[in-house]
């Protein structure tokens, strides 16, 4: 019988006064950050195609929390970018980035917005279309990683235009949006696990699911793991236990192993006790730690439980 792990239930993220619609979240060593709407924003266009704007901006809440869901800071802001991701700069000011993004008439659209505590644009430029995850580390350097339509091309990115920024699967960019490190493996098509831990970034790569880790410019990759489709993963303190969440199948299934070298050794496999909680809208992993989103509700798992 396969061994139950136990989560932690944080209750669910309390909307802002005046709106009542979850666009995105994300985690923050304070707590979760969110983004909400005083109504739904629709997701597709009528000819049923993703939208990269919203046409005219939506009014939004960019939400801090802290341990628990209840609200503590909401700043007011304009939304121009359809299915944003978000995150917190060193400086306190908010990364807000578009996960689509076209190439038109020999033009990017600018998808990437720095915004300040008052909720004014600071700087804006492009990440490219196809946006994954996305993470600033403590350095203050963004990490995105790119689904397959920003690896091969869409929205006027490819042939005929030019080369899509996400063509490399995962890279490292500055505050200025300016590339800084990029990975060189033509296997990878999509970045399905992301986790920005000090010292290191790893990944998870489709289309053999290798565990990639990613340590002073340098990636060093796995044999394939074992486990197709994975949503997360999560690295204890000693770099070498790791534990591989989610799968097509099982989004619970947990697979925990060792790294050495270029090789993932599962040791052992569990499910989280999530109750009722079985589809996540979002998987965060922040070095040893898993946060899991359905909706509103707010779970967590550490490998330190182990």
């Amino acid at each position: 019988m396969t061994s139950l792990l136990p989560v932690t239930d944080h209750g669910r993220l309390e909307p802002p006064d005046g709106a009542d619609s979850l666009l995105t979240v994300n985690l923050t060593k304070a707590g979760p950050i969110a983004i909400w709407t005083d109504g739904p924003v629709a997701a597709t266009r009528t000819d049923g195609h993703p939208r990269t704007r919203i046409e005219p901006p939506a009014r939004a809440m960019i939400v801090e929390y802290l341990d628990c869901g209840d609200p503590v800071v909401s700043t007011p802001v304009t939304l121009p970018v359809a299915h944003p991701l978000l995150d917190v700069l060193p400086d306190g000011s908010f990364l807000v980035v578009g996960s689509r993004c076209a190439w038109r008439r020999g033009i990017a659209e600018h998808n990437a917005l720095i915004i300040d505590r008052e909720g004014q644009f600071q700087t804006t430029g492009c990440l490219g279309d196809g946006i994954e995850d996305l993470h600033v580390d403590e350095l203050g350097t963004i990490w995105v990683s790119y689904f397959d339509e920003g690896v091969i091309g869409n929205f006027g990115w490819g042939t005929p235009g030019p080369e899509p920024l996400g063509a490399p699967g995962i890279v490292q960019w500055s505050s200025r949006f300016e590339k800084l490190w990029w990975a060189s493996d033509p296997t990878i098509v999509d970045t399905y696990a992301l986790n920005v831990a000090p010292g290191a970034t790893w990944a998870v790569t489709y289309t053999d699911f290798p565990l990639r880790q990613i340590r002073g410019g340098a990636m060093i990759t796995t044999q394939p793991t074992g486990v197709e489709g994975p949503q997360g993963v999560v690295v204890a303190a000693d770099g070498r236990t790791v534990a591989l969440l989610g799968s097509y199948d099982d989004p619970c299934q947990v697979v925990i192993g060792t790294v050495t070298q270029d090789r993932f050794q599962p040791t052992r496999r569990a499910r989280l006790d999530t109750g009722d909680a079985t589809r996540w809208s979002a998987v965060i992993c922040r070095g040893p730690e898993a946060h899991l989103f359905a909706g509103t509700r707010w779970l967590s798992w550490s490998i330190n439980e182990l």
